[in-house]
């Protein structure tokens, strides 16, 4: 019988929820320093394009601005999930 999941557990896998190629892309280049305009230049997409993804991942992840998304991602342990692995 397994244990129930500790709180930390619980809130490690509501942060790290699923995301699209596209936005684990952008979230990579985010973790690296660039601008929504230098993420459109290097994916070869639309500035809104960047912003509507934007949105999208910082719904997933809870959170009110990019820098409290990297904040997040910078808490989090490495592997543990196949999205953080990939964002690293």
């Amino acid at each position: 019988m397994d244990a129930p999941a500790t709180q930390y557990q619980m809130k490690l896998t509501r942060s790290v929820p699923d995301l699209t190629p596209r936005e684990v892309e952008i979230v990579r280049l985010l973790r690296k320093g660039y601008s929504n305009k230098e993420i459109a230049q290097e994916l070869g997409i639309a500035v809104t394009t960047v912003k509507w993804n934007m949105t999208n991942i910082l719904g997933k992840f809870e959170v009110q601005s990019s820098r409290q998304l990297l904040a997040l991602l910078a808490t989090l342990p490495p592997g543990g999930s196949r999205e953080w692995t990939m964002l690293e």
